[in-house]
């Protein structure tokens, strides 16, 4: 397969080690427990502590340490022999987010949904259980903070964008305390926090992407077609083998509104035969056991 040219940044080093991505560490459930009623009870934070604590000091041991476990960065999702697209949607979820998501399964797509934690509970609260009907027709559900800060700036409460944001999550699917499920995340605008060590606790990796269809700005995609060119108009042979993450979002372009998916994933097929659509957890999934049989395979 040909090397994928997209810019991929991978926290951990290569080989990966087994246990930083085959088993699920105390680093990595950061949900909240539940009591025989149903109500949350407190849970346990690996660090910092209580959420008024300061994280650790970057380039510190203890930063070092946390950020080496578990936590990946990736723009593109390349697995051998294999020519896949990942579909993702920021800022939902939509009102119609079930539809949207319905439209794709029919179509033969699982696709990843990133979502904004206040749009949760909102959605959750007007609409109870809606919510959890995406996750089962295949799709990864996924963090995208509380409020859409830009968390660069180094000024955003850990507790509100992430706590607070996977707890609306785990409500929404009905996960359990002691759920092994993988959680995804991906900072508003791309801008990763100046310290990825408060990621660590709650996430498995962080999403950039390699195409952006500029689905936001309906001035530059202001059709269907527009936003098509922009994903697969430059595509050669050995497009699917660099594992595209594609970003897109919901409600926000007619041109990529919900009755419009079934003509983006037929031209799309169209312009590349024998793409297959996957989503997030199937990429991180192949990761591990690539990362695993590296680790079995060194001296």
């Amino acid at each position: 397969a040909a090397v994928c040219n997209a810019v991929v940044r991978v926290h951990l080093l290569a080989p990966v080690a087994p246990h930083a991505l085959g088993a699920r560490g105390p680093a990595l459930r950061r949900f909240a427990p539940r009591s025989a009623a149903g109500s949350a009870v407190a849970k346990p934070h690996r660090w910092p502590g209580p959420m008024k604590l300061k994280p650790p000091r970057p380039g510190s041991l203890l930063a070092t340490h946390i950020e080496q476990q578990a936590l990946q960065t990736f723009s593109s999702c390349p697995i051998p022999n294999e020519n896949n697209m990942f579909l993702t949607f920021d800022d939902g979820p939509n009102f119609n987010v079930v539809e949207h998501a319905q439209s794709l399964a029919q179509l033969g797509v699982p696709a990843s949904y990133f979502w904004v934690g206040d749009n949760v509970a909102k959605h959750e609260k007007a609409h109870p259980g809606d919510l959890a009907k995406v996750r089962a027709l295949g799709h990864t559900v996924a963090a995208h903070t509380w409020d859409h800060p830009n968390l660069g700036s180094g000024t955003y409460d850990h507790g509100t964008e992430f706590d607070k944001t996977d707890s609306a999550i785990e409500g929404a699917l009905h996960l359990s305390p002691d759920n092994s499920e993988l959680m995804f995340f991906r900072p508003p605008y791309g801008s990763e926090p100046p310290n990825s060590a408060s990621l660590v606790e709650h996430y498995d990796a962080s999403v950039q992407w390699s195409i952006d269809t500029l689905d936001w700005d309906t001035k530059k995609t202001p059709t269907t077609a527009s936003l098509v060119e922009r994903i697969v108009g430059n595509a050669g042979a050995d497009f699917g083998s660099k594992g595209h993450i594609v970003l897109m979002h919901e409600g926000k372009n007619p041109a990529d509104a919900t009755d419009k998916m079934k003509d983006i994933i037929k031209a799309i097929r169209e312009k590349c035969p024998g793409i297959n659509f996957r989503n997030l957890d199937y990429c991180l999934k192949h990761r591990q056991q690539a990362g695993a049989a590296a680790a079995v395979a060194a001296p």
